[in-house]
């Protein structure tokens, strides 16, 4: 929890920087979403890993293959449940959060980018999960600084839009 609060405040530094008063009001929109989101991604990971390593422990490996195989399916199918199917109701959402028409556009981008995700996020948490239970703290390593580096990617391309900014500050 603390890691994520700390990605959370410097996320927010960060996009106040490039895009302005809305986009920071539009992450503060989200931020319960993004707390559910990883809940249940959470959920998923942490009970598949512990299931997992204590299936490898007793050396029954095709159980420990199924139970990788049935909690990766069951990720992806909460990132579609999650993900895509509020996607028709997305304004509804954000309204029901407070938004208004100063932060709608921006809180909806953010929101899209993160609601098209949620089965791959899920897949990347379900992931870190079983490569540390594994003992795999160098691909855990990797596999964290690239998903790091695409969140990073994908915001940079935002920077375009400068929701909020002041004029003289562009």
């Amino acid at each position: 929890m603390a890691a994520m609060s700390f990605y959370n405040i410097v996320d927010s530094i960060y996009i106040g920087q490039c895009c302005g008063a809305y986009a920071i009001t539009a992450m503060g929109l989200l931020f319960p979403i993004m707390n559910l989101l990883v809940a249940l991604g959470t959920l998923v990971g942490l009970g598949g890993a512990a299931t997992t390593s204590i299936t490898l422990g007793q050396q029954d490996f095709p159980r420990a293959f199924r139970v990788l195989g049935h909690c990766t399916i069951m990720g992806f199918a909460l990132g579609v449940l999650f993900g895509w199917l509020p996607l028709p109701w997305m304004d509804e959402i954000l309204y029901l959060f407070g938004a208004d028409e100063n932060t709608i556009g921006p809180a909806r981008d953010f929101m899209l980018v993160l609601m098209l995700t949620c089965p791959l996020t899920f897949s990347f948490m379900k992931k870190h999960y079983y490569l540390h239970k594994c003992k795999k703290s160098t691909t855990f390593a990797v596999a964290l600084v690239i998903q790091r580096y695409t969140i990073l990617h994908n915001t940079n391309h935002s920077k375009q839009h400068h929701y909020g900014r002041r004029k003289e500050l562009t």
